[in-house]
């Protein structure tokens, strides 16, 4: 996954704005999903992705496939193809770090941070 500064200006790539963690420990997913190896064994990883599956488990999720990485918490903001810049209001990022989303990640003993990334062929 690249992890940028700026925003993205190629539509075939996305970026996004998520409080939260990045991990490519599966253990370290599958405490969060609060998944059994059983369960996580069972799951086809990127069609689970893909099909919007991992939402069920109450967080916002980014995967990148060719990582493998993931990055779980709240999503701020994401777009198709960011031109030029993009105004956050602060409050919604400080809302974010208060979520409930973020609040199981702290609960859990992750320190969740601003994280914004791009995937896609950008």
């Amino acid at each position: 996954m690249k992890i940028r500064n700026g925003f993205v200006s190629n539509s075939s790539s996305s970026s996004f704005i998520i409080v939260g963690i990045t991990t490519d420990d599966a253990d370290n997913v599958r405490e969060i999903f609060g998944l059994t190896q059983e369960q996580w064994d069972d799951i086809d990883i990127e069609e689970g992705y893909y099909d919007g599956e991992w939402e069920k488990y109450g967080y916002d999720v980014q995967f990148d496939d060719q990582g493998p990485e993931w990055v779980i918490g709240h999503r701020v903001h994401s777009g198709d193809g960011w031109y030029g810049t993009h105004e956050i209001n602060i409050k919604n990022i400080e809302e974010a770090f208060k979520s409930e989303e973020v609040e199981k990640l702290k609960k859990l003993g992750y320190v969740p941070k601003l994280i914004i990334g791009q995937y896609g062929d950008g």
